[in-house]
């Protein structure tokens, strides 16, 4: 398990993430050509953002970046094929925290899922 945490950890500095909201990998589930990862954004209270949008801080949950990081399991753990992502993340908000931006209310923890499911 730690030394999929530490290729993961290697992984996500590839796909990008943002450093002011650290990401802590919670675990890793590998079965067969399926990969669930729980991710936790710690939103500090030093460190003000304008949303609480999981694919603000973490770039590779927009656009291609779950491609991308699907690619570099299946590279480095000679996958035969690009393996189907599921990726939990949780937002945790340091008590006190506040949103740059005017009017988003009050932060409250929060979680969501994001699938990349490969092409056929």
């Amino acid at each position: 398990m730690e030394l999929e945490i530490k290729k993961t950890k290697k992984y996500l500095n590839e796909v990008g993430v943002f450093s002011k909201v650290p990401v802590i990998i919670e675990s890793i589930n590998i079965i067969d050509n399926n990969i669930t990862l729980k991710l936790t954004l710690k939103y500090l209270k030093k460190h003000p953002v304008c949303c609480g949008e999981p694919g603000c801080y973490i770039p590779f949950l927009r656009t291609n970046g779950l491609k991308k990081l699907a690619e570099l399991y299946q590279k480095e753990n000679e996958f035969r094929s690009i393996p189907k992502l599921t990726i939990e993340v949780s937002c945790i908000f340091e008590p006190g925290f506040k949103f740059l931006e005017e009017g988003l209310g009050e932060a409250k923890n929060w979680s969501t899922i994001y699938n990349y499911y490969p092409e056929k």
